[in-house]
Protein backbone atom coordinates (compact mmCIF):
# COMPACT_ATOMS: atom_id res chain seq x y z
CA UNK A 1 0.00 0.00 0.00
CA UNK A 2 3.00 2.61 0.51
CA UNK A 3 4.14 2.22 -3.16
CA UNK A 4 0.37 3.24 -4.14
CA UNK A 5 0.79 6.09 -2.31
CA UNK A 6 3.67 6.85 -3.51
CA UNK A 7 1.99 6.84 -7.08
CA UNK A 8 3.60 3.45 -7.97
CA UNK A 9 1.89 0.86 -9.60
CA UNK A 10 2.84 -2.25 -11.50
CA UNK A 11 2.13 -3.04 -15.09
CA UNK A 12 -0.62 -4.70 -16.81
CA UNK A 13 0.07 -7.87 -16.94
CA UNK A 14 -1.35 -7.53 -20.59
CA UNK A 15 1.27 -4.65 -21.18
CA UNK A 16 3.16 -5.58 -24.66
CA UNK A 17 5.47 -3.18 -26.86
CA UNK A 18 5.29 -3.83 -30.31
CA UNK A 19 8.76 -2.66 -32.15
CA UNK A 20 8.85 -2.19 -35.93
CA UNK A 21 12.59 -1.44 -36.63
CA UNK A 22 14.73 -1.97 -39.86
CA UNK A 23 17.67 -3.93 -40.06
CA UNK A 24 20.70 -2.14 -38.81
CA UNK A 25 23.54 -0.64 -41.70
CA UNK A 26 27.02 -1.95 -41.38
CA UNK A 27 29.02 0.59 -41.09
CA UNK A 28 26.89 3.75 -40.93
CA UNK A 29 27.89 7.17 -39.87
CA UNK A 30 25.83 8.39 -37.05
CA UNK A 31 26.87 11.83 -38.58
CA UNK A 32 24.28 11.62 -41.64
CA UNK A 33 21.16 10.90 -39.13
CA UNK A 34 21.18 6.82 -39.53
CA UNK A 35 22.52 6.58 -35.71
CA UNK A 36 22.53 2.79 -34.57
CA UNK A 37 19.83 2.61 -31.93
CA UNK A 38 19.01 -1.18 -32.23
CA UNK A 39 21.92 -2.78 -31.15
CA UNK A 40 22.89 -5.83 -28.89
CA UNK A 41 21.64 -4.60 -25.77
CA UNK A 42 17.90 -3.54 -26.71
CA UNK A 43 17.37 -6.87 -28.78
CA UNK A 44 17.84 -8.98 -25.89
CA UNK A 45 14.91 -7.18 -25.07
CA UNK A 46 12.78 -8.49 -27.67
CA UNK A 47 11.43 -11.50 -29.23
CA UNK A 48 11.61 -10.57 -33.08
CA UNK A 49 11.18 -11.32 -36.29
CA UNK A 50 12.33 -11.13 -39.65
CA UNK A 51 10.07 -10.17 -42.44
CA UNK A 52 11.38 -10.84 -46.07
CA UNK A 53 10.99 -8.68 -49.08
CA UNK A 54 8.46 -10.30 -51.15
CA UNK A 55 9.62 -11.61 -54.15
CA UNK A 56 8.11 -10.12 -57.55
CA UNK A 57 5.62 -12.77 -57.93
CA UNK A 58 4.14 -12.54 -54.41
CA UNK A 59 4.14 -8.46 -55.14
CA UNK A 60 2.46 -8.98 -58.35
CA UNK A 61 -0.40 -11.36 -56.80
CA UNK A 62 -1.11 -8.91 -53.80
CA UNK A 63 -1.35 -5.85 -56.44
CA UNK A 64 -3.70 -8.02 -58.56
CA UNK A 65 -5.78 -8.96 -55.52
CA UNK A 66 -6.89 -5.54 -54.31
CA UNK A 67 -9.81 -4.33 -56.10
CA UNK A 68 -9.90 -0.96 -55.30
CA UNK A 69 -12.36 1.23 -57.10
CA UNK A 70 -10.99 5.03 -58.33
CA UNK A 71 -11.18 7.02 -55.84
CA UNK A 72 -12.98 9.64 -58.66
CA UNK A 73 -15.33 6.94 -58.86
CA UNK A 74 -16.10 6.03 -55.34
CA UNK A 75 -16.60 10.05 -54.91
CA UNK A 76 -19.68 10.27 -57.20
CA UNK A 77 -21.37 8.26 -54.65
CA UNK A 78 -21.27 10.63 -52.18
CA UNK A 79 -23.92 12.74 -50.86
CA UNK A 80 -25.03 14.52 -47.54
CA UNK A 81 -28.82 14.79 -46.44
CA UNK A 82 -30.17 15.37 -43.15
CA UNK A 83 -33.37 13.55 -42.24
CA UNK A 84 -35.37 12.73 -38.96
CA UNK A 85 -32.69 14.78 -37.07
CA UNK A 86 -30.10 12.25 -37.77
CA UNK A 87 -27.14 13.43 -40.88
CA UNK A 88 -25.70 10.98 -43.09
CA UNK A 89 -22.23 11.56 -45.22
CA UNK A 90 -21.24 8.71 -47.48
CA UNK A 91 -22.41 5.90 -45.74
CA UNK A 92 -21.78 7.68 -41.86
CA UNK A 93 -24.48 8.56 -39.77
CA UNK A 94 -24.71 11.02 -36.60
CA UNK A 95 -27.62 12.50 -34.65
CA UNK A 96 -27.55 16.14 -34.96
CA UNK A 97 -27.25 18.00 -31.92
CA UNK A 98 -30.38 20.25 -30.04
CA UNK A 99 -28.28 23.70 -30.14
CA UNK A 100 -29.12 26.08 -27.41
CA UNK A 101 -26.88 28.87 -28.79
CA UNK A 102 -27.88 28.97 -32.26
CA UNK A 103 -25.55 32.07 -32.95
CA UNK A 104 -22.90 29.82 -32.16
CA UNK A 105 -22.96 27.80 -35.34
CA UNK A 106 -21.36 29.00 -38.02
CA UNK A 107 -23.10 29.14 -41.37
CA UNK A 108 -21.22 29.62 -44.69
CA UNK A 109 -21.60 29.52 -48.44
CA UNK A 110 -20.63 26.05 -48.84
CA UNK A 111 -20.78 23.95 -52.37
CA UNK A 112 -20.57 20.37 -51.82
CA UNK A 113 -17.90 18.63 -53.56
CA UNK A 114 -16.66 14.64 -53.17
CA UNK A 115 -13.04 14.85 -52.11
CA UNK A 116 -14.25 17.43 -49.47
CA UNK A 117 -17.57 15.14 -48.59
CA UNK A 118 -14.85 12.62 -48.12
CA UNK A 119 -12.91 14.53 -45.79
CA UNK A 120 -15.60 15.43 -43.79
CA UNK A 121 -16.89 11.59 -43.56
CA UNK A 122 -13.53 10.55 -41.97
CA UNK A 123 -13.78 13.46 -39.39
CA UNK A 124 -17.28 12.07 -38.91
CA UNK A 125 -15.95 8.47 -37.83
CA UNK A 126 -13.13 10.16 -35.32
CA UNK A 127 -15.76 12.46 -33.99
CA UNK A 128 -18.39 10.00 -33.33
CA UNK A 129 -15.57 8.55 -31.69
CA UNK A 130 -14.95 10.90 -28.97
CA UNK A 131 -11.22 12.26 -30.99
CA UNK A 132 -10.12 15.37 -31.13
CA UNK A 133 -9.87 16.44 -35.36
CA UNK A 134 -6.34 18.03 -36.43
CA UNK A 135 -6.40 19.35 -40.41
CA UNK A 136 -3.68 19.96 -41.97
CA UNK A 137 -3.03 20.99 -45.36
CA UNK A 138 -2.06 24.26 -47.53
CA UNK A 139 -3.48 27.63 -47.15
CA UNK A 140 -6.91 28.48 -49.31
CA UNK A 141 -7.35 24.44 -49.73
CA UNK A 142 -10.57 24.97 -47.58
CA UNK A 143 -9.78 23.51 -44.13
CA UNK A 144 -11.68 26.95 -42.01
CA UNK A 145 -14.71 26.14 -44.74
CA UNK A 146 -14.70 22.27 -44.21
CA UNK A 147 -14.64 22.88 -40.64
CA UNK A 148 -17.81 25.34 -40.54
CA UNK A 149 -19.97 22.99 -42.74
CA UNK A 150 -19.11 20.44 -40.46
CA UNK A 151 -20.46 22.08 -37.32
CA UNK A 152 -23.49 23.32 -39.51
CA UNK A 153 -24.53 20.10 -40.37
CA UNK A 154 -23.85 18.84 -36.83
CA UNK A 155 -25.62 22.24 -35.57
CA UNK A 156 -22.36 22.24 -33.06
CA UNK A 157 -21.74 25.76 -31.31
CA UNK A 158 -18.69 26.86 -32.03
CA UNK A 159 -15.57 28.68 -29.97
CA UNK A 160 -13.06 30.43 -32.53
CA UNK A 161 -9.53 30.90 -31.54
CA UNK A 162 -6.67 32.21 -34.13
CA UNK A 163 -3.12 31.84 -32.99
CA UNK A 164 -0.51 33.91 -33.97
CA UNK A 165 3.20 34.54 -33.68
CA UNK A 166 2.75 37.12 -30.63
CA UNK A 167 -0.31 34.75 -28.59
CA UNK A 168 0.99 33.69 -24.87
CA UNK A 169 -0.13 31.45 -22.99
CA UNK A 170 -2.21 34.15 -20.87
CA UNK A 171 -4.60 34.83 -23.91
CA UNK A 172 -4.92 30.81 -24.19
CA UNK A 173 -7.12 30.95 -20.80
CA UNK A 174 -7.63 34.58 -20.73
CA UNK A 175 -9.47 37.61 -23.25
CA UNK A 176 -9.73 41.25 -22.80
CA UNK A 177 -12.52 43.20 -23.45
CA UNK A 178 -13.95 46.71 -22.25
CA UNK A 179 -17.05 46.77 -20.68
CA UNK A 180 -17.94 50.58 -19.71
CA UNK A 181 -14.70 51.84 -20.04
CA UNK A 182 -12.97 49.32 -17.94
CA UNK A 183 -10.98 46.73 -18.93
CA UNK A 184 -12.05 43.10 -17.61
CA UNK A 185 -10.02 40.30 -18.14
CA UNK A 186 -12.64 37.28 -18.99
CA UNK A 187 -13.11 33.41 -19.97
CA UNK A 188 -10.97 32.58 -23.54
CA UNK A 189 -12.87 31.27 -25.93
CA UNK A 190 -11.06 27.75 -25.10
CA UNK A 191 -12.42 27.75 -21.15
CA UNK A 192 -15.53 28.66 -22.44
CA UNK A 193 -15.71 25.73 -24.67
CA UNK A 194 -14.86 23.57 -22.19
CA UNK A 195 -17.31 24.71 -19.64
CA UNK A 196 -20.12 24.78 -22.22
CA UNK A 197 -19.56 21.80 -24.02
CA UNK A 198 -18.57 24.18 -27.63
CA UNK A 199 -16.45 22.98 -30.44
CA UNK A 200 -13.24 24.59 -30.11
CA UNK A 201 -11.76 25.36 -33.34
CA UNK A 202 -8.12 26.48 -33.43
CA UNK A 203 -6.84 27.95 -36.48
CA UNK A 204 -3.20 28.39 -37.21
CA UNK A 205 -1.98 26.59 -34.46
CA UNK A 206 1.15 26.57 -36.47
CA UNK A 207 1.65 30.15 -36.19
CA UNK A 208 1.84 29.90 -32.29
CA UNK A 209 5.19 30.55 -30.33
CA UNK A 210 6.77 27.16 -29.00
CA UNK A 211 5.90 27.83 -25.43
CA UNK A 212 2.26 28.22 -26.53
CA UNK A 213 2.17 24.88 -28.80
CA UNK A 214 3.29 23.06 -25.94
CA UNK A 215 0.86 23.98 -23.47
CA UNK A 216 -1.71 23.06 -26.25
CA UNK A 217 0.37 19.37 -26.63
CA UNK A 218 0.41 19.07 -22.97
CA UNK A 219 -3.42 19.98 -22.67
CA UNK A 220 -3.88 17.49 -25.61
CA UNK A 221 -0.80 13.90 -24.37
CA UNK A 222 -1.83 14.55 -20.59
CA UNK A 223 -5.91 15.64 -20.87
CA UNK A 224 -5.14 18.36 -18.05
CA UNK A 225 -4.38 22.00 -17.83
CA UNK A 226 -4.26 24.41 -14.79
CA UNK A 227 -5.47 27.67 -15.36
CA UNK A 228 -4.33 30.68 -13.34
CA UNK A 229 -6.90 30.55 -11.07
CA UNK A 230 -6.26 27.08 -9.89
CA UNK A 231 -9.13 25.55 -11.92
CA UNK A 232 -8.16 22.40 -13.93
CA UNK A 233 -9.32 21.33 -17.33
CA UNK A 234 -9.32 18.00 -18.17
CA UNK A 235 -9.27 16.96 -21.91
CA UNK A 236 -10.07 13.70 -24.26
CA UNK A 237 -7.70 11.78 -25.77
CA UNK A 238 -5.29 12.40 -28.42
CA UNK A 239 -6.17 14.51 -32.23
CA UNK A 240 -7.04 12.17 -35.04
CA UNK A 241 -5.46 13.73 -38.61
CA UNK A 242 -6.88 14.16 -41.47
CA UNK A 243 -4.86 15.69 -44.43
CA UNK A 244 -6.88 18.28 -46.31
CA UNK A 245 -5.48 18.87 -49.71
CA UNK A 246 -6.86 20.88 -52.67
CA UNK A 247 -9.24 19.18 -55.07
CA UNK A 248 -9.17 17.13 -58.11
CA UNK A 249 -9.49 18.62 -61.31
CA UNK A 250 -12.58 17.70 -61.55
CA UNK A 251 -14.29 17.92 -57.87
CA UNK A 252 -12.71 21.61 -58.37
CA UNK A 253 -14.08 22.07 -62.05
CA UNK A 254 -17.62 20.99 -60.30
CA UNK A 255 -17.15 23.58 -58.08
CA UNK A 256 -16.33 26.54 -59.50
CA UNK A 257 -19.25 25.99 -61.95
CA UNK A 258 -21.41 26.34 -58.75
CA UNK A 259 -19.78 29.56 -57.80
CA UNK A 260 -19.61 31.37 -61.46
CA UNK A 261 -22.35 29.48 -63.35
CA UNK A 262 -22.21 32.15 -66.04
CA UNK A 263 -18.57 31.69 -66.54
CA UNK A 264 -17.27 29.75 -70.04
CA UNK A 265 -16.98 26.10 -68.88
CA UNK A 266 -13.45 26.73 -71.35
CA UNK A 267 -12.08 29.44 -69.06
CA UNK A 268 -12.65 27.64 -65.84
CA UNK A 269 -10.95 24.59 -67.75
CA UNK A 270 -7.85 26.98 -67.77
CA UNK A 271 -8.14 28.17 -64.49
CA UNK A 272 -8.31 24.15 -62.94
CA UNK A 273 -5.32 23.23 -65.47
CA UNK A 274 -2.75 26.33 -65.14
CA UNK A 275 -3.63 26.85 -61.49
CA UNK A 276 -2.31 22.59 -61.01
CA UNK A 277 0.41 23.16 -62.59
CA UNK A 278 1.39 25.98 -60.44
CA UNK A 279 0.06 23.53 -57.33
CA UNK A 280 3.09 21.14 -58.80
CA UNK A 281 6.26 23.90 -59.03
CA UNK A 282 5.48 24.71 -55.68
CA UNK A 283 5.29 20.95 -54.36
CA UNK A 284 8.69 20.65 -56.28
CA UNK A 285 9.82 23.69 -55.09
CA UNK A 286 10.08 25.80 -58.34
CA UNK A 287 7.73 28.77 -56.74
CA UNK A 288 7.24 29.01 -52.61
CA UNK A 289 3.48 29.89 -52.57
CA UNK A 290 1.33 27.25 -53.27
CA UNK A 291 -1.46 28.65 -55.00
CA UNK A 292 -4.79 27.14 -53.50
CA UNK A 293 -9.20 26.79 -54.81
CA UNK A 294 -9.02 29.98 -52.28
CA UNK A 295 -7.49 31.84 -55.30
CA UNK A 296 -9.47 30.49 -58.13
CA UNK A 297 -12.66 30.74 -56.66
CA UNK A 298 -11.83 34.54 -55.70
CA UNK A 299 -10.90 34.88 -59.41
CA UNK A 300 -14.40 32.75 -60.87
CA UNK A 301 -16.12 34.76 -58.09
CA UNK A 302 -15.07 38.15 -59.87
CA UNK A 303 -15.26 36.85 -63.40
CA UNK A 304 -19.39 36.22 -62.78
CA UNK A 305 -19.73 39.82 -61.14
CA UNK A 306 -18.36 41.26 -63.74
CA UNK A 307 -17.82 39.26 -66.83
CA UNK A 308 -16.95 42.27 -69.08
CA UNK A 309 -13.56 42.08 -67.40
CA UNK A 310 -11.03 40.29 -69.42
CA UNK A 311 -9.04 36.89 -67.90
CA UNK A 312 -6.06 38.44 -67.97
CA UNK A 313 -7.03 41.23 -65.95
CA UNK A 314 -8.78 39.58 -63.25
CA UNK A 315 -5.95 36.98 -62.93
CA UNK A 316 -2.87 39.75 -62.68
CA UNK A 317 -4.55 40.63 -59.26
CA UNK A 318 -3.60 37.17 -57.85
CA UNK A 319 -0.10 37.34 -59.07
CA UNK A 320 0.42 41.52 -59.08
CA UNK A 321 3.01 40.51 -55.95
CA UNK A 322 4.92 38.06 -57.16
CA UNK A 323 5.48 40.46 -60.19
CA UNK A 324 8.10 41.82 -58.28
CA UNK A 325 10.57 39.17 -58.60
CA UNK A 326 11.75 38.64 -61.95
CA UNK A 327 12.72 34.70 -61.75
CA UNK A 328 9.16 34.33 -60.23
CA UNK A 329 7.15 36.32 -62.60
CA UNK A 330 9.11 34.47 -65.37
CA UNK A 331 7.32 30.83 -64.30
CA UNK A 332 4.45 31.98 -63.77
CA UNK A 333 3.58 33.81 -67.11
CA UNK A 334 5.17 30.27 -68.96
CA UNK A 335 2.60 28.05 -66.62
CA UNK A 336 -0.33 30.65 -67.32
CA UNK A 337 0.43 31.31 -71.27
CA UNK A 338 0.81 27.63 -71.34
CA UNK A 339 -3.26 27.44 -70.57
CA UNK A 340 -4.04 30.15 -72.84
CA UNK A 341 -4.39 32.86 -70.40
CA UNK A 342 -2.59 35.64 -71.63
CA UNK A 343 -1.39 37.79 -68.63
CA UNK A 344 1.42 40.05 -69.12
CA UNK A 345 1.56 39.54 -73.11
CA UNK A 346 3.09 41.84 -75.64
CA UNK A 347 3.68 41.62 -79.06
CA UNK A 348 6.86 39.84 -79.07
CA UNK A 349 5.25 36.84 -77.20
CA UNK A 350 3.28 36.35 -80.32
CA UNK A 351 4.90 33.27 -82.13
CA UNK A 352 4.00 32.28 -85.67
CA UNK A 353 3.47 28.78 -86.35
CA UNK A 354 5.50 27.78 -89.38
CA UNK A 355 4.51 26.73 -92.63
Amino acid sequence: MCVFRRSIFPIHPSFRVLALAEPPVVGASSSRGQQQWLGPELLTMFLYHTVSPMARAEEMDLIQGLDTPDPAELSRDFSCSIKDGMLTIGKVSAPVYSAAEKMKVPDVLFYDNPQHMMVMEDMLKDFLLGEHLLLVGNQGVGKNKIVDRFLHLLNRPREYLQLHRDTTVQTLTLQPSVRDGVIMYEDSPLVKAVKHGHILVIDEADKAPTNVTCILKTLVESGEMILADGRKILSGDIFSCHSVDNPKPQSELAMLKQYGPDVPEPTLQKLVAAFGDLRSMADQGTITYPYSTREVVNIVKHLQKFPGEGLANVVRNVFDFDSYNKDTREVLMEALHKHGIPIGANPSSVKLAKE
